[in-house]
């Protein structure tokens, strides 16, 4: 019998025995099941493998899954037919080699990767959006020509001060706390659809190795050129602004009404739509 206070594992080290206890003998089970189970995950990713289950599971389908299962297959075929090298197959998360594969077979070009680099597609794509921000950049040129036509010239320098200015802190506002605050994905840290302050942008080319940034091919930008798009129109709102209180405001406030606006009230609102918040949801 063991002694008050003592367990009988512990009197059973006590005495020299050793021997583990019922709990112990559990842990060492769960720690050779999850061992067994980084082994398994450790195979390389064979898809010939993955297209004979999947034929297996389309066997079984219903009607309505038959054809997402039938998509998977054909892009897998596709790949071994044109030496694309897989390393994982379909996810849940829907980011394994298979799912950005399938995002692009059928694009304008052809796939010539397992990543699509350089499709026609996402070519064009990616040009537009840069002329557009660049577009969107020129009507900071046209507000400041059209403001100064119409204030007294003694009042020029100040306007192009203020334009100037506007899209230089537009821009350092809008990556160091905007873009992450208009775009929460999801993660609404404050107020559930509402409100969420976001942090500095960080690395935007997460996905800028296999083009499968946002939603893929759906979007069909970089991170980067996504954020240099949304950060030009942030800054235009300030600047429409300026037009309207030219000559009716002193500089210093108009300075800190424009950091505000750009990197905060233009950001949280937009969140409420293009962000997911709650307006996004009045479109059923």
């Amino acid at each position: 019998m063991p002694l008050a206070g003592f367990t009988p594992g512990l009197s059973a080290q006590d005495n020299g025995t050793g021997s583990p206890t019922p709990g112990e003998k559990k842990e060492e089970k769960k720690e050779e099941k999850k061992e067994e189970k980084k082994e398994e995950k450790k195979e390389p990713y064979d898809p010939a493998k993955n297209i004979a289950e999947l034929k297996e599971e389309l066997k079984k389908a219903k009607d309505e899954d038959k054809e997402s299962i039938e998509a998977k297959i054909a892009t897998l075929e596709y790949a071994a037919a044109n030496g694309i090298t897989l390393e994982s197959g379909f996810t849940d998360d829907e980011d394994g080699d298979g799912d950005i594969l399938a995002s692009y077979v059928g694009l304008s070009g052809g796939v010539n990767t397992k990543y699509e680099y350089a499709s026609d597609f996402f070519t064009i794509s990616m040009l537009w959006t840069c002329i557009a921000a660049a577009l969107v950049f020129l009507m900071h040129l046209g507000f400041s020509a059209l403001e100064s036509g119409l204030c007294r010239s003694k009042n020029t320098v100040n306007i192009l001060f203020k334009n100037a200015f506007i899209i230089s802190m537009g821009l350092i506002t809008y990556a160091l706390l905007g873009f992450n605050t208009h775009y929460p994905l999801g993660d609404w840290g404050m107020i559930e659809g509402w409100l969420s302050i976001g942090g500095p942008i960080g690395d935007l080319n997460d996905g800028g190795d296999n083009f499968s940034y946002g939603p893929g091919a759906a979007l069909c930008m970089t991170g980067y050129g996504d954020f240099i798009f949304q950060a030009m129109f942030a800054a235009t709102g300030a600047t429409i602004v300026s037009g309207a209180v030219a000559e009716r405001v002193k500089l210093s406030s108009f300075l800190i009404f424009a950091t505000l606006l750009v990197g905060v009230a233009y950001p949280v609102i937009g969140s409420w739509h293009w962000g997911g918040g709650w307006m996004a949801s009045l479109n059923g």
